[in-house]
């Protein structure tokens, strides 16, 4: 009989011996929320030492004001204590609310001046210009609060939210954080939307916009803004992209944006809000020209055009990786697209847009697309559509018919050609598979995909079914 308690390590035991540094490795990557990281240092000395000889632990400070008479968590006394446990290392800061609200005077004075000459100290920062401004109209120290903020030189990253008012019309931007601020790559906005206004109060107060290589835009940005914005940012890597709303009906410019290699737009469960006067999410492409673009990811179930779509792809050539989750589109409007991208490698189908995985019939993936993908040039021997595919991403629950095994000979056809080439290589990744193998309908094209696997096939299945658990067994 087998003693347990020997083959057991007792909970002292681990609190003893295990290394200092491998504790202070698992505490960190709980370390997001300061509240983690002090009910471990409230465990053991063991552990309280740890967490006090670990600063980055206590890197991660955001004010926070509640709706309940102005209550700020932390208050002035709780957030210098942390400033001090942080050291001298880089900070995480936000100046965040629920809502508007009104604020205690004598509490807000206090937390926002040490809030305020701290700032200089984040890495990443977190701005509500509302919250920020509503305090100030509290307090008669506006000038003598402003005048605490110091140049972020350890400043990288910084999300704005423009509150519910124009920025021009906001009493104080805390311009002094950003100048000069010679780290500051990426910017992020927020706010109900972003208007030409906005930014031109930005650039008056000297905001880099010009060594920004990140940018991303959360909520809808009217389209005379759009083009300001590209044309202040020169030296975009990357860019994602809310949506667009009209403002001009004449703007026929486009901005050249030759270092930009990713752009995004939409977002995961963007949903077109119809009250609005919104333009299709595509019209953006209408002001950028990207020649050098490598990544596109259409992620949004709202109007949209593929005539404009298809015209940016043409002039965008150099696209290496495409995410198509469109959540309206037909097997003819993807196969219009792929047309256009003989370079592509990676190609992601799965449907993220939208809050419920509720397709209409005409934007399933169908028979004429799985054809579509199995065409080959007769004269070149060659595949018309992605021939140097490498990945392929879907989602199993978006196939019009999973009666047939259709996917699984349009998969094979595939990597037969992959092989066929040195270096060639193919890779299949399948989400939502749902009952895929559980059911008669479904269990022929599972066993021939599986059967692809064990000969070679580059196969990731999200999640397991019982029949894939079968063939992992290595029974076959």
């Amino acid at each position: 009989m087998i003693n347990t308690s020997r083959n057991t390590l007792s909970a002292n035991w681990v609190l003893r011996f295990v290394p200092a540094d491998v504790w202070r490795f698992i505490f960190q990557i709980n370390s997001s929320a300061i509240l983690s990281t002090l009910r471990v240092s409230q465990v053991c000395s063991s552990w309280r030492s740890i967490t006090d000889n670990a600063p980055e632990l206590w890197t991660n400070i955001v004010l926070y004001y509640t709706r309940e008479e102005g209550h700020v968590t932390p208050d002035a006394d709780f957030f210098s204590y942390l400033l001090a446990k942080s050291r001298n290392m880089p900070l995480t800061m936000g100046l965040l609310a629920s809502e508007r609200i009104a604020f205690d005077g004598g509490n807000t004075a206090k937390v926002l001046e040490v809030f305020l000459r701290s700032m200089h100290r984040a890495q990443r920062l977190k701005l509500d210009i509302d919250v920020l401004n509503d305090c100030l109209d509290q307090l008669d120290q506006i000038d003598h609060l402003m005048a605490l903020v110091r140049p972020g030189l350890a400043l990288e990253e910084i999300e704005i939210d423009v509150g519910d008012e124009a920025l021009d019309d906001k009493r104080c931007l805390p311009s002094d954080v950003w100048k000069p601020a010679p780290l500051l790559r990426a910017l992020s906005m927020d706010g109900p939307a972003i208007a030409k206004g906005d930014l031109e109060t930005l650039h008056d107060a000297s905001f880099p916009f010009q060594q920004l290589t990140s940018l991303e835009v959360k909520c809808p940005i009217f389209d005379d803004g759009l083009i300001l914005l590209l044309s202040l940012t020169p030296l975009l890597v990357q860019a994602k992209f809310h949506s667009i709303r009209r403002v001009k009906d004449d703007l026929d410019i486009q901005i050249q944006m030759l270092k930009l290699r990713s752009l995004t737009l939409g977002e995961p469960s963007y949903t077109e809000d119809s009250t609005r006067d919104t333009l299709p999410v595509t019209d953006i492409l209408r002001y950028i020209a990207a020649p050098n673009l490598t990544t596109l990811r259409l992620s949004f179930n709202a109007d949209w055009s593929l005539e404009i779509l298809t015209s940016f792809i043409k002039a965008s050539s150099r696209i290496q990786n495409l995410h198509f989750d469109i959540l309206n589109a037909t097997d003819t409007d993807r196969i219009e697209c792929l047309k256009l991208l003989p370079s592509l490698r990676i190609l992601n189908l799965s449907f993220t847009a939208g809050h419920e995985r509720d397709f209409d019939e005409t934007s399933l993936i169908g028979r004429d697309f799985l054809d579509a993908m199995m065409e080959r040039n007769v004269s070149s021997n060659q595949l018309v559509l992605c021939p140097n595919l490498e990945r392929l991403i879907v989602d199993y629950d978006t196939f019009a018919d999973t009666t047939t095994s259709a996917f699984a000979d349009m998969i094979q056809r595939r990597w037969k050609h992959s092989a066929t080439d040195k270096e060639g290589k193919f890779e299949l990744v399948i989400k939502e598979v749902g009952w895929l193998g559980d059911c008669p309908e479904s269990v022929s094209e599972l066993h021939h995909l599986l059967l692809l696997r064990k000969t070679g096939l580059k196969l990731l299945i999200e999640s397991k079914s019982s029949l894939e658990e079968i063939f992992d067994t290595d029974l076959l």
